[in-house]
């Protein structure tokens, strides 16, 4: 048994809902990890790997942060994992080679990585 207020549920304003196909071709994911200062930010990191990615964007999370034995005082090591789609093929490996080594380029010319 249920009791449903009518009124208030035809007078409720829908939302409109955005729709995104199905991309057909396979995401691709790379693992990265840096050995970086503590004081660069892994939102910042993350800022970087959006950029070079452009449109073959889909996510990067951190999976991995390290500090202890082999570490220097005031270093700690990042991992991340990014997530690349194409929309109109599969990747090829030059492409996802470009694209790592325009990060690596980005995060030593901002003295964010120490290796």
């Amino acid at each position: 048994i249920a009791e449903i207020y009518l009124p208030g549920l035809l007078n409720a304003k829908s939302k409109a809902f955005k729709f995104a196909s199905l991309l057909r071709f396979p995401k691709v994911e790379r693992d990265f990890s840096f050995l970086v200062p503590e004081n660069v930010k892994a939102g910042d990191i993350m800022q970087v790997l959006k950029a070079v990615s452009g449109d073959l964007y889909v996510n990067a999370t951190v999976f991995d942060l390290y500090r202890g034995e082999n570490m220097k005082n005031g270093e700690r090591s990042l991992a991340f994992r990014l997530s690349l789609q194409g929309a109109g093929g599969t990747l090829q490996e030059a492409q996802l080679q470009k694209i790592q080594d325009e990060v690596f380029k980005k995060l030593r010319d901002k003295s964010w990585i120490l290796n």
